[in-house]
């Protein structure tokens, strides 16, 4: 049998959510695999996004007019009152709960990483927002409720995302990128600044409703 064309394996990539499509690509899922992972919540950490980033980035330039590859950050809102009122272990339990029902929510091809404390990213081929936003609700929905936390503790997150090509450069200012002529280190780490600022504005935005 003929093995699948280079053109077949990225638009599974781009079109197969979850459970459909009987082929994987072997080179991206083994790279998830050795790729740096935290170790509270077995997801990459930074080191890991990068590397994997990599790899979606060539899908991503060969493909550009198909979808658009982004970055989403979040942030989680209240989880130092969970840490506060109600200790670490419940704070990293809280943690790896999260990473479990984010990862069964998603699809097989986005990956989501944990780059700090209580930040992750979510690396995704979407064409737009809405649905990756549905299905982080969803999970963190269920990750809340299966520890059954005090209905006074207020938690859940705040998100911002940007599409890998577009950022923030030193200054703060919002630049456009060629893809195709700009390191993959960099394209990633300035998505990542303005989904930053677009995650704060959401986050202030919420503080402003509750005034």
């Amino acid at each position: 049998m003929e093995s699948p064309t280079a053109e077949k394996r990225i638009s599974w990539y781009l079109k197969g959510p979850r459970g459909t499509g009987d082929y994987e690509a072997p080179n991206v899922l083994e790279l998830k695999k050795k790729a740096f992972k935290d170790p509270l919540t077995n997801l990459n950490n930074r080191e890991g996004l990068r590397e994997i980033f990599g790899k979606y980035l060539e899908i991503y330039k060969r493909n550009i007019q198909n979808a658009s590859l982004r970055v989403f950050l979040i942030d989680l809102d209240g989880f130092k009152r969970v840490n506060d009122r109600l200790g670490h272990k419940v704070g990293d339990s809280l943690l790896e709960s999260l990473a479990g029902r984010w990862q069964k929510s998603l699809r097989q091809e986005d990956v989501l990483a944990r780059i700090g404390g209580d930040e992750f990213v979510v690396l995704a081929f979407t064409g737009e927002e809405v649905p990756i936003l549905e299905r982080l609700r969803e999970g963190f929905s269920e990750a809340v409720r299966m520890l059954n936390l005090p209905g006074d503790l207020e938690v859940g997150f705040s998100i911002g995302s940007a599409r890998i090509g577009e950022g923030l450069n030193e200054s703060g200012e919002k630049i456009e990128f060629d893809i195709n002529n700009t390191d993959a280190k960099v394209l990633l780490e300035s998505a990542l600044r303005l989904a930053d600022k677009n995650m704060y504005n959401d986050k202030s935005s919420k503080k402003d409703e509750r005034q």
